[in-house]
């Protein structure tokens, strides 16, 4: 059954793999984060199939609290510099600007919510021209998804309501980060994946690319 959006709904974006396709390499970037973390921290509990974030807090923690914020500096320099390395030969998402502008001019808000750094975020979009009402990135918040602290500071920026919001992203802790803030709908961005991808945390709705959202949405 094809949900009906109004004006007032609100749409939350993830940025990679669901607006744009980027070239990040994140298997090294948390290769060099745990090794940098092993280098501050040597006693620190890290466990190496955690994502980057949950590493980040276990060396964070084992380090002394007047070194929290140095360390907080070092991880955001790595990150960014690995993010801006991926900018190259970005593409968008095959129906990512269409449905975006299709959601504008039914004045749906659009927010995106990214664990990439603001800046890296914002130039992204611009490079592709693709309009939204808010950006809420890592630097934004002090918790990223999967919490919901971080779909939730998208939401108040926008005035708007959890019941009246459907997140979008290609991994399933996006759609976890939608579960725990109480949000209408979440949709899973396949991409490449299987469905299985998303077992840890089902979608409401799966698509292989955002070309296939004007069939389970209505726009008013």
């Amino acid at each position: 059954m094809r949900q009906i959006l109004t004006a007032g709904d609100t749409f939350l974006f993830d940025l990679d793999g669901t607006l744009v396709i980027t070239n990040i390499d994140f298997a090294k970037m948390k290769q060099f984060l745990i090794e940098l973390g092993h280098s501050v921290a040597p006693d620190a509990a890290i466990d190496p199939a955690s994502d980057i974030f949950t590493i980040s807090e276990a060396v964070s923690n084992a380090l002394p609290e007047c070194r929290h914020s140095a360390w907080t500096d070092a991880v955001d320099v790595l990150l960014t510099g690995f993010e801006r390395e991926g900018m190259r030969d970005m593409a968008e998402m095959p129906g990512a600007h269409a449905w975006l502008a299709a959601l504008r001019h039914a004045n749906i808000n659009i927010a995106v919510v990214t664990r990439n750094s603001h800046a890296v975020a914002e130039a992204i979009l611009a490079e592709f021209s693709l309009p939204y009402d808010v950006l809420v990135a890592r630097d934004d918040v002090l918790h990223v998804k999967p919490h919901p602290a971080h779909l939730l500071a998208a939401l108040n920026q926008l005035h708007a309501t959890t019941d009246h919001a459907c997140m979008i992203g290609d991994h399933w802790m996006d759609i976890t980060a939608a579960r725990r803030a109480n949000l209408r709908c979440a949709v899973g961005v396949l991409g490449e994946h299987l469905p299985e991808f998303f077992t840890p945390c089902p979608a409401d709705i799966l698509v292989t690319t955002l070309c296939e959202l004007p069939d389970h949405f209505s726009l008013n």
